[in-house]
């Protein structure tokens, strides 16, 4: 029992640890509401509507979201005047608040052509409240960057736990009062303006509403090539996915693939609040932050690699039993794609970021995409979609060497600084011989 306060406590106090922690929320609160919707006895086409409005939501807002974010925590930490940081929060405010805005006018103007092509309606649905959703739920995704910039844990929670039971509640009740999806359009619309008003109050009360247009330019110098890395990074995905689609020419494939072609879930989300939490720790104090970060990737290994291994050995024949008995050969490529926690883990991106050479990751996000799609198109006539997954395996993997060698080389930081080396090769060989001893048993 002391250990599990001793944890719980420690959460509290470490604005990294709550960071995750919130992620984990989002997560379940979606996992949740997924289940939800399958279970409430909506009509399917209600639920892909459902779907399809939320990835218009997303469509055109988290390149530049995750890239706005990035910039932010790496350029905060180094503004000593508070003044200029309380500046630069109403700067972010106003910045990803008219990003938004463009957004939504995009969607307005180019929804006639896009709404065809991803939905069976035509259009876009409920345009006017997704733009409604959009405006309030892009910005206000500072709101946890604030907490964590300010070291505010506890706030980080509280938020967390409020704005996402909320959402839960937004989708939760239409469904109960039998409003259909409509309904939960319109009710997470106001969750969205919920999270803007939650955001004003804390621009109105922790910054100062004037324009710098000198820190703005930087700010957005910045932003420009994390955004880009993000896109191309991304960009991955599609590319192995239209690989599969004209390969095999049939969409059985493709979906065969896609079942399987998603990292574990946690991995993201933990290794992603480290990410975001690690970089203003590493622009404020690049020694004390390399260390720490060390000392993070180890615990989290520590986990994430025996889970990952339990999961090579059950995914075969459970991916059956959930699916059906055609999705063994994804269960087959999401073993290849456990394996990206051997790479995943490998955090020198922080260092760059912490460091503000930002255009490296997007040259280097380039290579990943080109070697990616030159081994896709060769392993794919060997070894079908488990070739196209081993090859973005490996690209990923030579991407963050890559990264890691620009850190030494350049920034003079060696990789034993920020990686546990030892502990990361032991694991990562491991994991492999797990992945190996998987095909023995089941081929």
């Amino acid at each position: 029992m002391p250990s599990i306060l001793s944890r719980i406590s420690s959460i509290k106090n470490d604005p990294v640890k709550a960071l995750q922690v919130f992620n984990l929320m989002r997560f379940f609160v979606t996992l949740s509401a997924g289940i939800a919707l399958a279970k409430s006895g909506l009509p399917t086409g209600d639920i892909s509507l459902y779907e399809s409005w939320l990835f218009f939501g997303n469509l055109l807002t988290f390149f530049w979201m995750g890239g706005g974010q990035n910039a932010l925590v790496s350029l905060y930490p180094k503004l000593e005047n508070p003044e200029h940081r309380k500046v630069l929060l109403f700067q972010s405010f106003v910045l990803f608040t008219s990003l938004a805005l463009v957004a939504c006018a995009l969607l307005v103007f180019a929804g006639s052509w896009i709404g065809p092509r991803f939905t069976n309606e035509g259009h876009i649905p409920s345009l006017g409240l997704l733009c409604i959703f959009i405006l309030g739920n892009a910005p206000a995704q500072l709101v946890q960057l604030h907490y964590l910039l300010e070291n505010k844990a506890r706030a980080i929670l509280v938020y967390g736990g409020l704005s996402f039971g909320l959402q839960l509640v937004a989708i939760l009740l239409p469904l109960i009062l039998g409003v259909g999806v409509k309904g939960i359009f319109t009710s997470l619309a106001i969750w969205a303006v919920f999270k803007w008003c939650w955001l004003l109050v804390l621009v109105l009360r922790h910054g100062i509403w004037i324009f710098d247009f000198s820190q703005l330019r930087h700010f957005a110098w910045l932003m420009l090539p994390l955004t880009l890395h993000i896109l191309v990074g991304n960009s991955v995905e599609y590319t192995d996915g239209l690989i599969v689609a004209n390969y095999f020419g049939d969409e059985k494939q493709f979906a065969l693939f896609r079942f399987g072609a998603r990292e574990l879930p946690i991995t993201m989300l933990l290794v992603g609040g480290i990410v975001t939490g690690m970089v203003p720790v590493l622009a404020r104090d690049m020694e004390a932050g390399l260390s720490e970060l060390r000392k993070r990737v180890s615990r989290l290994a520590h986990w994430l690699f025996p889970l990952s291994g339990l999961l090579m050995f059950l995914s075969v024949p459970v991916f059956p039993m959930v699916y059906n008995g055609d999705f063994a050969i994804s269960a087959k490529v999401f073993n290849i794609y456990l394996l990206f926690l051997c790479s995943r883990i490998l955090l020198p991106q922080v260092v760059i970021i912490g460091k503000q050479r930002n255009f490296v990751l997007v040259y280097s996000a380039i290579f990943e995409t080109a070697l990616n799609i030159v081994l896709s198109l060769w392993w794919v006539r060997y070894w079908g979609l488990q070739g196209i997954a081993m090859a973005s395996a490996l690209a990923f993997m030579l991407n963050k060497f890559n990264l890691m060698a620009y850190n030494y080389w350049a920034l003079g930081i060696p990789p034993g600084r920020y990686i546990p080396i030892r502990l990361w090769s032991a694991y990562s060989l491991g994991l492999v011989l797990c992945y190996l001893a998987s095909i023995w048993i089941y081929d």
